[in-house]
């Protein structure tokens, strides 16, 4: 029973030591400013393109609108999201299918 109670210790230790260092990082980028400064680059290359769209219109070019807005395709497909994905899927399918065999249960209980 200790051996268990002593390996459930170490892993919530193990947990509360990751979210702790996940905090930490957050904390840091947080006061070092850097998402600030990402939001800060973001805002200055729209006022660029503001700039840029106002010279054009004033010299009477012809403007669309994906000449001036650049769309950020951003990929977000790694290992680590796929897992997630598995793994909710999973739960999803698992759950869906655990309240529908208890709900059919329940019904052939209450209908006896």
């Amino acid at each position: 029973m200790d051996k268990k109670k002593d390996k459930r210790e170490v892993i919530a230790v193990r947990i509360f030591k990751i979210l702790f260092l996940i905090y930490i990082v957050l904390f840091i980028s947080k006061a070092s400013g850097y998402y600030e400064f990402q939001t800060h680059k973001q805002v200055e290359l729209n006022e660029e393109a503001m700039r840029k769209f106002e010279s054009d219109v004033s010299d009477g070019k012809n403007v669309t609108l994906t000449d001036y807005i650049k769309e950020r395709d951003i990929k977000y497909n790694n290992k680590a999201s796929d897992i997630g994905y598995s793994i909710s899927k999973e739960i999803g399918y698992i759950l869906t299918n655990g309240i529908d065999s208890t709900m059919s249960f329940l019904g052939q209980l209450f209908q006896s």
